[in-house]
């Protein structure tokens, strides 16, 4: 097959593609916040469902496995960072679930404008550190298509 990118190429791809993504997932948590905040906890739950909870688990995926198959890439520094970036995502997920199955949409929305936003914003602000460990990285295991 032509045109097959190596590993590195398509982790830079995808690096290059985030903030366009992370702009997306923002409007989205103000979108689904303002749902509850007016009050259409029916419009706010079909986004979270639809929407918020499948774009948070597929970026958690993306993260945990640059972490689980690339962290000697990163490097002591930008792993240790980059792992409690994780962390807090995780428990961000996790109160999200917990609050909606609670049914506190008004904590719901708060997490989503505030905690979530701001976290989307801090990771946004550390790809760049990612992408660099990439392209400057020699490990062979990257050229491979």
């Amino acid at each position: 097959m032509e045109n097959e990118l190596t590993v590195k190429e398509a982790m830079l791809l995808v690096l290059d593609k985030s903030p366009q993504e992370f702009e997306r997932m923002k409007a989205l948590f103000k979108r689904t916040s303002d749902a509850f905040d007016m009050a259409d906890d029916q419009g706010g739950l079909q986004l979270i469902s639809d929407e918020v909870f499948p774009v948070i688990r597929s970026l958690a995926e993306f993260c945990s496995s640059i972490f689980d198959y690339h962290l000697s890439i990163l490097g002591e520094e930008v792993g240790f960072e980059f792992c409690e970036k994780l962390k807090r995502l995780n428990t961000l997920l996790t109160e999200l679930a917990e609050e909606t199955s609670n049914g506190n949409f008004t904590e719901v929305g708060d997490i989503l404008r505030f905690d979530m936003f701001d976290f989307i914003t801090d990771l946004e602000g550390f790809f760049p550190k990612i992408r660099k460990c990439f392209e400057e990285s020699n490990d062979q295991k990257l050229d491979i298509k």
